[in-house]
């Protein structure tokens, strides 16, 4: 009777450890899918947060483009002015020189217009 009653305790108590076995595994893969749904939800809101990212860095690329080809026109812009003010420069340098050159027969001149007026001066 001795041996039935521990053949029956040790039945009880390796069923008892069975079901905490199965208990344990149950609570393990819970706890496997608990942090399983926690990290998606994760996964998920730093997608969201990558795609507003990348919204906006496309949106300041666009700005950035335009700024760009803006300021490529200006300075195509600037380009032609220069050319233009280079061409006006020549063109001061060129009219300068021809002055230059007419101004001692404008003085002789002037200077003859003078005389002229200073002999014609006593005779009135």
């Amino acid at each position: 009777a001795v041996v039935s009653t521990q053949s029956g305790h040790y039945g009880r108590e390796a069923d008892k450890f069975q079901n905490l076995t199965k208990d344990l595994n149950d609570t393990r893969l819970e706890f496997q899918l608990f942090k399983l749904f926690h990290t998606d939800r994760k996964i998920n809101g730093l997608k969201d947060e990558l795609a507003s990212i990348n919204k906006q860095l496309l949106s300041e690329n666009r700005k950035k483009d335009k700024v760009e080809g803006q300021l490529k026109n200006k300075k195509s812009e600037i380009a032609k002015i220069q050319r233009e003010q280079q061409v006006l420069e020549k063109n001061v340098k060129t009219k300068e020189v021809e002055l230059n050159l007419k101004r001692p027969k404008y003085i002789k001149k002037k200077e003859k217009s003078t005389d002229c007026d200073s002999a014609l001066i006593p005779l009135l």
